[in-house]
């Protein structure tokens, strides 16, 4: 019985926007955005004066939707795998 819950928990995670999720779990993923963000202006040569604040809410807001699309992504092979034992 816990193998269909967790099925189920992995199901409505794949179906539930981020906005609908609870404050610290979003607040977790902007920490990463934000994190990643940085990490990607190093590596670009780039400086955070050099951008908009605009620009930067909309770098982090992007790096936002690839990690929670990353999450979606690995809940649903997590469901083949558990299933069906197939590997994505």
């Amino acid at each position: 019985m816990k193998l269909v819950s967790k099925y189920n928990d992995l199901k409505n995670l794949a179906k539930t926007h981020i906005n609908e999720m609870p404050v610290d779990i979003r607040q977790k993923i902007r920490d990463r955005a934000i994190s990643d963000v940085e990490k990607n202006m190093i590596a670009y040569g780039r400086n955070l004066n050099d951008i908009t604040e605009s620009d930067y809410e909309d770098f982090v807001c992007n790096e936002e939707e690839k990690i929670w699309k990353e999450i979606k992504s690995k809940s649903f092979n997590a469901i083949l795998l558990i299933f069906f034992g197939i590997s994505l």
